[in-house]
């Protein structure tokens, strides 16, 4: 899993851009998460400081495209259950905190914020 930081939702509420930009001033980007052992460590992480969601990397242009890292190479993984991952509009990803199985992703519109944390 490597070294990280968590941010609890930044000033209140944060939208994706606003993400990417304090991991960057960090000298870091959003974690890209790439197995479910990793998801569930963060998940982990999440609940230890009682966070429920945080901005992760994950992008597409639209709901029919495959999600893909900032850079955009395609995710290696993805949640078991995606939230909203239809919504039209919907490109970037949370990661939900959720005590029990399933893990859980969801799919949010750009550049809406929200109050969220950032997992850098």
């Amino acid at each position: 899993m490597g070294c990280y930081r968590l941010y609890p939702s930044p000033g209140g509420s944060i939208n994706k851009e606003g993400a990417v930009n304090l991991c960057v001033s960090d000298g870091a980007s959003l974690v890209l998460i790439n197995s479910e052992a990793e998801h569930q460590a963060f998940n982990g992480a999440l609940g230890d400081q009682g966070i429920t969601s945080a901005f992760i990397q994950g992008k597409r242009t639209n709901v029919g495209s495959p999600w893909t890292d900032e850079s955009g190479n395609p995710l290696s993984y993805l949640a078991p259950e995606m939230v909203n991952n239809g919504a039209s509009g919907s490109n970037m990803l949370l990661l939900i905190y959720k005590p029990t199985a399933p893990l859980r992703y969801q799919a949010l519109e750009v550049p809406v914020s929200y109050p969220t944390g950032v997992l850098c």
